[in-house]
């Protein structure tokens, strides 16, 4: 074999160079990671009393509850941002507390619940323009609880209860023009209610459960095409329960389980899509029940909370299809994220797009905040990896 000329040599070094600079400095950029910001929620409400629940679509705004600065035994729902720090949503006329459980994809549209002095729970939707505006109740019912927003913020579903007999209840969908109606969902065979947990972002499919003229229910997907279908429950179990949906609806989450009696004696959570059908995500070690409570945007994470008989406050669990059932710190090393002073014991909820996290830590004194996490690289990307390896490399050395 002829020997490679001198030129030829020089050119591949130079192209090695360059690209062990670019990895250098993208190296450097990303051994930064991902940002750690707490929530700072005064001065219009005490900094710590926060209780964030629900991040929009585009990691922009947080959503939640706290204590009123200048009132603390009131209660009120709050909307935050980066930029423009916490609004006080306010609640009814005449009411003494309030909670945001969900926003729209860009924020502008805020869910939640309020109470009335004469202790009637109603739902919200709040706007900017609109402010608090009380979803109502569907006939024979009083109480009314927000579970889910579309995507642009016109179309909120929840659930209806009636808390003096007769017993009454049903599922409802609220938009601006139309008011509260019943939810056009038929309960599965045998039943006689469906309850509404989650809508998919263009509003076009919902999930929830339904009884099934037994003593338990099961979870369902439902859309106009192919009306309310039984998900199932997982082998030897009796009842499942949804409890969220991906943004396109083709993926559904919850538990089942089966009863002994009244007692509860096995729970797993549970990943659903219509290719694989009702998967068991199984449980980590130690834990004897879990629930899988959140889905990202996509369907590809999963994750909830595990019980274990050591630990009552049991620990949160993560689930992704490339890699499977994970702690916490596992998925924490897996994003690269090191979140320096904070010891992270939650996430929340996670932005569509996977590049901003909601979740809530203590500092080393043991004090509660809620944290945005943002620059956030999408779980199983090279980023992602890389920020992992590096990570762990630097907590390394620490120790």
């Amino acid at each position: 074999m002829a020997p490679r000329s001198n030129t030829h040599l020089s050119s591949r070094l130079c192209v090695l160079a360059a690209f062990a600079a670019s990895i250098g400095a993208w190296s450097a950029a990303a051994l930064a990671g991902p940002t750690v910001t707490p929530i700072n929620l005064g001065p219009v409400f005490y900094f710590d009393s926060g209780r964030a629940s629900a991040l929009s679509g585009d990691g922009t705004t947080v959503v939640g509850g706290g204590n009123i600065a200048t009132s603390p035994y009131s209660y009120h729902g709050f909307r935050w941002t980066l930029g423009g720090g916490a609004e006080d949503l306010g609640g009814f006329a005449g009411e003494y507390q309030s909670g945001a459980v969900g926003v729209n994809f860009d924020g502008t549209a805020v869910i939640g619940w309020s109470y009335y002095l004469d202790g009637t729970q109603r739902g919200f939707r709040w706007t900017a323009g609109g402010g608090m505006e009380d979803l109502g109740a569907l006939p024979g019912t009083d109480y009314t609880e927000s579970s889910g927003i579309t995507n642009d913020g016109l179309t909120v579903i929840g659930t209806c209860v009636s808390i003096s007999p007769p017993s009454n209840q049903g599922a409802f969908r609220w938009t601006p023009g139309g008011g509260i109606t019943p939810l056009n969902v038929a309960p599965l065979a045998g039943g006689s209610v469906a309850y509404a947990a989650a809508i998919s972002g263009d509003g076009a499919v919902i999930a929830g459960q339904s009884d099934t003229g037994t003593s338990t229910a099961h979870a369902f997907r439902w859309d106009a095409v192919g009306g309310t279908q039984d998900l199932g429950v997982l082998p030897g179990d009796d009842f499942s329960y949804a409890l969220a949906m991906s943004a396109d609806g083709a993926t559904v989450v919850g538990a089942s389980g089966d009863f002994t009696g009244s007692d509860v004696i096995n729970n797993r959570p549970f990943r659903w899509t219509s290719e694989g059908g009702l998967q068991d995500l199984g449980l980590l070690p130690g834990a004897y029940r879990a629930v899988s409570s959140f889905v990202s945007a996509d369907g590809s994470i999963v994750w909830g909370r595990s019980i274990h008989i050591e630990e009552p406050r049991g620990r949160q669990f993560f689930w992704t299809e490339s890699h499977g059932l994970m702690e916490l710190n596992a998925f924490l090393n897996l994003l690269g994220v090191d979140s320096g002073e904070w010891t992270i014991g939650d996430f929340t909820d996670m932005s569509d797009d996977g590049t901003v996290l909601l979740g809530w830590g203590t500092d080393s004194e043991g004090n509660y905040t809620d944290l945005l996490i943002t620059g956030v690289p999408a779980p199983g990307s090279g980023t992602a990896l890389l920020l992992g390896a590096l990570c762990i490399a630097r907590r390394g050395r620490r120790g």
